[in-house]
């Protein structure tokens, strides 16, 4: 039989340290390497590319995800995500206006069981974060901000710049 169960990132973060616990110069190469896999990378057309490095330069995390008919898809350093997008009521929402901010704190009561699962397990979101969801013209994609550092202003200037 196979088992699977979930481990917490602390939890997790603990193990690494106590495997490196004697080596601390090992530790800090893999922590480091760790933080610079952490940006998503894409393979999308230049437009979509060059406003997702303009974004990372003003938030904490940027995810770029694609809307492909009834399912939302976005890559992280490990694998593939999927979503049907009939199961994400307050994205289906937002993606109807061109920007959208969300307090995940205050918006928990109304966050669908599916998008609790996405933000706060597959992306390892904190209740506390703040989200701001640029969609673009097309449609076919848009960006979930962690975090953002600027204000929606800034944000709109890389869209259009």
């Amino acid at each position: 039989y196979l088992f699977f169960f979930h481990i917490p990132f602390s939890l997790f973060k603990q193990m690494i340290y106590r495997y490196f616990m004697f080596d601390i110069e090992k530790y800090i190469e893999t922590i480091k390497t760790l933080k610079n896999t952490n940006r998503v990378s894409i393979d999308e057309d230049e437009s979509v590319s060059s406003v997702f490095n303009k974004l990372n330069n003003m938030a904490e995390q940027v995810f770029l995800c694609k809307i492909k008919g009834e399912v939302i898809e976005y890559k992280d350093d490990t694998m593939l995500n999927r979503f049907p997008l009939n199961s994400l009521p307050l994205i289906s929402e937002s993606l109807t206006r061109e920007y959208t901010e969300i307090d995940l704190l205050s918006s928990m009561s109304s966050l669908g069981h599916t998008e609790k699962i996405m933000f706060l397990t597959n992306m390892q979101m904190k209740k506390d974060d703040k989200v701001a969801i640029l969609t673009l013209k097309g449609g076919k994609f848009f960006f979930l901000i962690v975090n953002p550092s600027v204000g929606k202003s800034e944000i709109l200037k890389a869209l259009y710049a």
